[in-house]
């Protein structure tokens, strides 16, 4: 791989990195906004309502965590 487009794969892998880490933070802060809002109907919906955006927002995260290390084991073997 020339030097060129090694530096294309890093900043790729850098965009996306970003990336997921800012859709779990976004995702969190819906599901935080969506669990208060939530609140005035019941505990049940709140219950339902932080369960549900609780997971989408750790699946997220586990995601980003994933190709995290993922892009650093295809370095070091490299």
């Amino acid at each position: 791989m020339d030097v060129r487009a090694r530096w294309q794969r890093v900043d790729t892998e850098h965009r996306v990195l970003v990336w997921g880490r800012t859709v779990t933070r976004l995702l969190a802060l819906v599901g935080l906004v969506a669990t208060i809002a939530a609140s005035m109907v019941g505990l049940g919906v709140v219950l339902g309502n932080a369960l549900f955006w609780g997971l989408v927002t750790s699946v997220a995260g586990w995601l980003t965590a994933a190709w995290r290390d993922v892009a650093a084991l295809d370095d070091r073997f490299r």
